[in-house]
């Protein structure tokens, strides 16, 4: 989902609230104010703890001039954006946790990020959070609506939705299920479909990649055109998965994942510049 919101830098004045809400209708006459869109993601996918949740804020500066935005980030992560997760109970949603209350690590500077948007412009911010610490002690496995609040300056204040994703700390499958079948996800542009076979110690696989549209995978994906084969070589223990997939243009990536569920394989791709680049792949 994509939300669009002014930036403001007016006086209270300028701003009358609706008296049935949040609603604010605003009369400044100035298109010199900047206004941004914002769209979230959330998957989970492999960390030394088992899984984590990776989510992607994007900001699009919807102005007619270039905007400065600053974020900080520290050596554990935090600053970009606070990660909520809630539950339905009832039929309302319910604040289960918030990366707000994460302990900050001590002796861990944050570095001031600076990027400047032309219009049209779009910055990513990631965040990678464990799901062990995200459901603690007190919170039960199950599914959990995610939403991304930046933290930037300028202030861009709303929530985002970020998806709904099956938190659990838990393995969710032995190697006696049989998950064979055809697996198939798309990220930024690029999307994968493989006929996989588990076993107990490996999992392999091929299939097809098309492109379309624009592709901005990154990890080196962005060499990636049309159609063309691609396979899947990958070590298995319990839920994990580390390998590689070989695309037929010769782009061979580091390629690790995590079983979310029996129908849910959520990987990376791994590149020494980039980070990793998610892709989820479901099983049909």
């Amino acid at each position: 989902m994509t939300r669009h919101r002014p930036v403001l830098r007016i006086s209270l004045a300028a701003v009358g609230f609706a008296a049935a809400g949040c609603t604010a209708t605003i009369t400044t006459g100035d298109s010199s104010i900047p206004s941004f869109g914002e769209s979230a993601s959330s998957s989970i996918v492999p960390s030394a703890e088992g899984r984590a949740v990776l989510t992607t804020l994007t900001i699009t500066n919807l102005g007619l001039t270039p905007q400065t935005l600053t974020w900080g980030v520290d050596c554990g992560g935090s600053g970009p954006f606070d990660l909520r997760a809630y539950r339905l109970v009832n039929g309302a949603r319910v604040l289960a946790w918030s990366s707000a209350a994460l302990p900050r690590t001590l002796g861990c500077p944050t570095a001031l990020v600076l990027r400047t948007l032309n219009p049209g412009d779009a910055a990513d911010l990631t965040r990678t959070i464990d799901v062990a610490s995200i459901l603690g002690d007190s919170l039960p496995a199950g599914s959990y609506l995610l939403t991304a609040r930046a933290a930037t300056t300028p202030a861009i204040d709303s929530e985002v939705p970020a998806g709904t994703v099956a938190l659990s700390t838990a393995v969710v499958s032995g190697p006696a299920v049989n998950l064979d079948g055809i697996w198939s996800g798309a990220s930024r542009g690029v999307s994968v479909t493989l006929s996989l076979h588990w076993f107990a110690d490996s999992v392999v696989g091929g299939g097809t990649f098309t492109v379309s549209g624009d592709n901005r995978l990154g990890c080196g994906g962005g060499t990636l055109r049309g159609t063309g084969t691609v396979t899947l070589d990958a070590q298995r223990t319990a839920d994990q998965l580390t390998g590689s997939m070989a695309f037929g243009n010769g782009w061979t990536p580091p390629f690790s994942a995590v079983l979310a569920d029996t129908l849910t394989l959520g990987g990376v791709f791994h590149s020494v510049d980039t980070g990793v680049c998610p892709l989820t792949l479901i099983r049909q």
